[in-house]
């Protein structure tokens, strides 16, 4: 119930996530929430589409965004589950 009374607090976390995901991985970046209160207190999931250039840029830049998102107080406040992906752009 807490969720449905304060879904700009979901709407909040996912914009910061997008503005630290562009910082972390640069433009192109997409970002989509889908889901409800989930298993050990998660919020919702976060899909977070990325422009990819290789597994250990993509590493590098996937460590500097969550550490971002454990400092920030409102991510921490609305935990969300992270789910990392190829941005529909990218081709090999």
């Amino acid at each position: 119930r807490r969720v449905e009374r304060r879904p700009w607090e979901v709407r909040a976390a996912q914009w910061r996530a997008w503005t630290l995901a562009e910082a972390a991985f640069g433009k192109g970046v997409a970002v989509s929430w889908s889901g409800r209160t989930g298993a050990m207190g998660f919020r919702g999931r976060l899909t977070v589409s990325v422009p990819f250039d290789g597994l250990e840029d993509h590493r590098r830049r996937e460590d500097l965004f969550l550490a971002w998102v454990w400092e920030d107080p409102v991510l921490q406040r609305v935990p969300l589950l992270f789910v990392f992906q190829a941005a529909e752009t990218w081709a090999p």
